[in-house]
């Protein structure tokens, strides 16, 4: 088939075994709705950043955090199972610094 639309990426928690279906949906709808308040605190610290004398507006990095959906999955004859989703960025303009299961650029990895 075609591929229609924005490229997303789809994340699962590696907690969610232990989740009944109810709760992997609100788990993700919490992680949601974090991560668009963080960006409403981003917004903000960006506009104060900007009013600092001396700060280049080019040059000086901004906070900012990825739109992200719950999609919820029901396929026939499994059990139905949510994802958060996000808008895929651009690996060449993006360096992951850390990951969740204890990845740090340059460093050594931490014990889980």
């Amino acid at each position: 088939g075609e591929f229609v639309g924005p490229l997303l990426v789809a994340k699962q928690s590696r907690f969610e075994e232990d989740m009944t279906h109810k709760d992997r949906i609100k788990f993700h709808q919490v992680f949601c709705s974090t991560q668009m308040r963080a960006q409403q605190l981003a917004e903000a610290f960006n506009e104060k950043l900007a009013l600092i004398p001396g700060v280049n507006p080019y040059s000086t990095p901004r906070i900012a955090f990825l739109d992200c959906s719950v999609f919820e999955i029901d396929i026939p004859g499994e059990t139905p199972f949510g994802l958060l989703v996000e808008p895929m960025i651009d690996p060449a303009k993006y360096c992951k610094y850390n990951s969740n299961n204890g990845f740090v650029l340059g460093g050594q990895k931490q014990a889980p």
